[in-house]
């Protein structure tokens, strides 16, 4: 239940490790659920600049982007 308090976003840490859009798998989307665990329990403004650090690399990449 703690994945459903953190407020939707841009991006997350799923998107920018290449598990964005849809999932195939059950292993793509506990892969995803786990990286938003790992956001709201380590979140620091740090991590949230990681993240768009991260999402502007893989834009101009164009590595899975959605």
């Amino acid at each position: 239940m703690v994945r459903h308090k953190g407020r939707p976003g841009i991006t997350g840490g799923g998107q920018v490790n290449g598990l964005g859009g849809e999932t195939e798998n059950v292993d793509k989307m506990e892969g995803r659920i786990e990286y938003d665990l790992d956001y709201l329990r380590h979140w620091s403004l740090k991590l949230d600049f990681h993240i768009i650090w991260k999402t502007l690399f893989v834009v101009f990449k164009k590595q899975n982007a959605y």
